[in-house]
């Protein structure tokens, strides 16, 4: 039988075959200039090699076929089966690979941007590698768009309009993000016929016939999703009544805190650096915070660069405001990249409003440190293969978002109303997602019923909540993650500190945490209570 840690590799080597766009994503190098395949036979074979995979994991996790053939590794085989069971689940009965467009739009886009945005090799490799994959493109989505079917009004929508602004991108932006690289003609001459794809692609989704709604994938596929993908023992009803409980304490204590909260948050808005000051107003915010975590000792810091840097012109029109971009566990360079979007032109004002200076504490605190930034580069060079390949939703979004409030009980907020309105305020967006999540993939409620939900409870525009809202319909229990997954660490930082209250340390159980990588929270908090 082969271990734990032979399995995860094979199943690092199946799915960086199997999808180059995602190898090179986790810092495997050699296909950067593949596309991969889209056509079923692509996504039957690699659902066999699932198939394989489980079989030799179930050993482990199955308790009539001998238990734990590889004492030591329950985390690790736990997490690993559940990984595969969720991919297995998603390929052969969920399927959205064959009836969600944006699958092969969104990875032919950024398997492009991907080449430009990390510089991982010399820039005349990557740039060959960006003409080969724009090369390659035209044959992608003609195989992609004779494998769709069934599919749902919003998805095609959705997937014509990222389409559209790809082929604008590639016409308009990408000969000034090449510069005066030598192989700047010969990427735009692979471009145009890219581009030309991309707008057959959108005509043919604007043209295809498709059905209302069908994005629920029902409650049973959800209670899978909440056992094998998130390791929780929770029904979708309760996990229903667990966000409907989370939302009404959270407003309750926002109304404690301040009566007219909504009021002051808007004031808020008005409180944000200038444009030209915006990318150092964030590194400020990220080194303030580094220096309060390593000072408080709170987690173990690594050595990885967190660099905050302005978005590329040719990233704007994707990215309006700002997104942290994680290194791959397999990339040499570990350094993270937070990429800010400075306002320019005629709305300029308005979006600034987008980065009220609270919200850029909260944002460091959860892209930087003590959140994503450090999490993510202590599992890749601090634990196994395996507590970083099967990674958990449910942790690393938890993760972030439970630092947000820790920050807070540790006093790094001090008594600044405005920032702790503003932690609250996430909390009951986070709180209203998890409603939503189950809601939208029970059939329990439509798209307008969430919008219309995310506007009155969450205080979003409703935009910005139609916008959240297209996204929760393509991604089932993900959405739960950030308010269960802080909510799971808060039980389990409770419980030790029940068992032992004066040997209790904050930092050392964050180390401990942070040491399982980022498996499911229940899998690591089984372990450290057991111990």
């Amino acid at each position: 039988m082969r271990s734990v840690d032979e399995l995860t590799g094979e199943y690092v080597d199946i799915l960086c075959d199997t999808f180059p766009v995602t190898a090179t994503a986790l810092g495997r190098h050699a296909r950067d200039g593949d596309l991969g395949g889209y056509d079923p036979v692509v996504f039957d074979e690699y659902a066999g090699d699932v198939s394989g995979l489980l079989a030799e994991l179930a050993a482990y996790v199955d308790p009539t076929m001998g238990g734990d053939a590889d004492p030591g590794h329950d985390v690790e085989a736990k997490a690993l089966y559940g990984v595969a069971r969720t991919a297995l689940l998603e390929l052969e009965t969920e399927q959205q690979w064959k009836r969600n467009p944006a699958d092969a739009v969104d990875t032919a886009l950024m398997g492009c941007f991907s080449l430009l945005l990390r510089e991982f090799a010399p820039v005349e490799d990557r740039h060959e590698s960006l003409r080969s994959r724009l090369a390659a493109t035209p044959g992608y989505l003609a195989d992609a768009r004779r494998t769709w079917s069934d599919v749902p009004t919003l998805w095609a929508e959705t997937a014509a309009e990222s389409a559209r602004a790809g082929a604008e991108f590639l016409r308009d932006e990408l000969g000034a993000a090449l510069g005066d690289s030598p192989a700047a003609s010969a990427v735009m001459d692979a471009a145009g016929p890219a581009a030309n794809a991309l707008d057959v692609t959108a005509a043919a989704l604007d043209d295809m016939p498709t059905e209302d709604g069908g994005w629920a994938i029902g409650e049973g596929l959800v209670a899978q999703h909440l056992r094998f993908e998130h390791h929780l023992e929770d029904t979708p009803a309760e996990m229903e009544k667990r966000g409907l409980a989370l939302v009404d304490e959270t407003l309750g204590a926002l109304e404690d805190l301040d009566p007219a909260w909504r009021a002051t948050l808007t004031a808020t808005k008005n409180d944000h650096p200038a444009a030209d000051q915006l990318v150092d107003g964030y590194r400020s915010e990220m080194e303030r915070s580094y220096a309060f975590v390593e000072s408080a000792r709170l987690a173990p810091l690594t050595d990885a660069p967190l660099e905050v840097r302005p978005t590329p012109s040719f990233w704007v029109p994707v990215l309006p405001y700002a997104a942290y971009d994680p290194p791959g566990p397999f990339e040499t360079d570990q350094r993270g990249i937070f990429w800010v979007t400075v306002p320019e032109g005629d709305d300029a004002a308005e979006r600034l409003a987008g980065h009220p200076r609270p919200g850029m504490t909260i944002t460091a605190v959860h892209e930087g440190y003590p959140g994503h930034h450090l999490q993510l580069t202590h599992a890749n060079r601090h634990t196994s293969l395996t507590r970083t390949i099967a990674d958990s939703s449910l942790t690393i979004e938890g993760w972030a978002f439970y630092c947000e409030q820790m920050l807070a009980e540790v006093g790094y907020y001090g008594d600044d109303l405005p920032l702790r309105l503003y932690q609250l305020k996430d909390q009951l967006w986070r709180a209203a997602r998890v409603v939503l999540d189950m809601r939208l993939h029970t059939g329990e409620i439509g798209f307008d019923e969430a919008v219309d939900y995310l506007v009155d409870i969450a205080d979003l525009e409703r935009p910005n909540a139609e916008a959240e809202v297209r996204r929760y319909t393509s991604t089932p229990t993900y959405q739960i993650c950030y308010a269960i997954g802080k909510a799971e660490i808060l039980a389990l930082r409770e419980e030790l500190r029940r068992r032992d209250p004066g040997g209790f340390d904050l930092g050392e159980f964050h180390r401990s945490l942070l040491d399982f990588g980022s498996v499911a929270v229940p899998l690591s908090a089984h372990e450290m209570l057991s111990a």
